[in-house]
């Protein structure tokens, strides 16, 4: 783990910095009331959230990349304990991270996955709509995610948790993260802490009024006091998004 300045570079990895993945403070989720919400397993365990774009196509972190082979990407899940007759795995057949994607600063941090066989849609199945504008600040957005929900240990949720954040100011953000935040993040969350994204789902979707503006990137631990949440600004990358799904 590098060290800049007495901040730790953000690795995927690293100890201190490190990939947000779930739900710290939230509330389990109306079931099916996220139909978007999809998550990514290596083999039988959770790896990542994600968010269908369409039948064929789901929106993830660049840093949850694996080859393809090895992911499976699932739909219409609510309860991971239980039998649901909605939940539909699609296997990989193609994986496309974003061409400025950098380990080391986590910016561009996105990835676009191809499935196969197309998803089917039904009122637990349904893409989400992206932006076509940035958010504004104190927008309140709502994550969600199957990953770890304490703070200090590890308990991974089976049915999905909910939380509700606003968009914080960009010198917010830069304060938290000094030299940390590019052009093409953004921060949500509580500055009290106690709520707040955490590990096992990144990737997954931050929703405001009804479209997606972000998915969860990175973070500082999980519900620290004066450390939010930081997100992909996905209104900086409709254009690839758009091109990528045309030209496959």
């Amino acid at each position: 783990m590098r060290v800049i300045g007495g901040w730790c570079t953000v690795l995927v990895w690293a100890s201190l910095c490190s990939p947000l993945d779930g739900i710290v403070g939230g509330w389990e989720c109306v079931a099916h009331s996220l139909p978007y919400q999809a998550y990514i397993s290596r083999s039988e365990e959770k790896w990542c959230g994600a968010s269908l774009l369409n039948p064929t196509w789901v929106l993830s972190a660049a840093h949850c990349y694996l080859r393809p082979e090895l992911m499976t990407v699932w739909v219409g899940a609510h309860d991971l304990s239980a039998e649901e007759p909605s939940r539909q795995p699609h296997r990989v057949v193609r994986a496309v991270r974003h061409p400025e994607y950098s380990l080391q600063t986590t910016d561009s941090d996105l990835m676009l996955l191809k499935v196969q066989p197309p998803v089917g849609l039904s009122l637990s199945v349904e893409p989400v709509q992206l932006p076509d504008s940035c958010p504004s600040n104190g927008t309140v957005c709502r994550v969600a995610g199957w990953g770890n929900n304490v703070t200090g240990g590890e308990l991974l949720a089976e049915r999905l948790q909910c939380l509700d954040v606003p968009v914080l100011p960009d010198e917010i953000c830069e304060g938290s993260y000094p030299g940390m935040i590019t052009r093409n993040m953004f921060c949500a969350g509580i500055m009290e802490g106690g709520r707040e994204a955490c590990k096992v789902d990144s990737g997954g979707p931050l929703v405001c009024e009804g479209l997606q503006q972000g998915l969860v990137s990175w973070g500082y631990e999980c519900g620290l006091p004066g450390y939010p949440s930081v997100y992909t600004k996905l209104c900086h990358y409709l254009q690839w998004i758009n091109e990528t799904l045309a030209e496959n």
